[in-house]
């Protein structure tokens, strides 16, 4: 369901089945809607798939909050003092 996400995004069809394409759907979510979508609506699933293994799928976000919470980084920095 993944690489049919994929190849609903590639042709320009996720609107279709992620109206709110901004919360970031993954490609297994946007896959499984576009098969419910062939059940439902009579769409056709795609007939070839090309599985890309050149480069990992963006990951998908629910927000643009989610999405910068993702860039900051947090330290903790812990100090030990042993006196003997």
């Amino acid at each position: 369901m993944t690489v049919q996400g994929q190849q609903v995004v590639v042709t320009g069809k996720r609107r279709w089945v992620d109206a709110h394409w901004q919360r970031g759907n993954s490609y297994l979510r946007i896959g499984w809607n576009w098969l419910q979508g062939v059940f439902h609506q009579g769409w056709r699933l795609f007939p070839t798939l090309s599985l890309n293994g050149n480069t990992a799928p963006d990951p998908a976000f629910a927000s643009r909050k989610q999405t910068q919470k993702h860039l900051e980084r947090e330290f903790t920095v812990k100090s030990y003092s042993f006196a003997s």
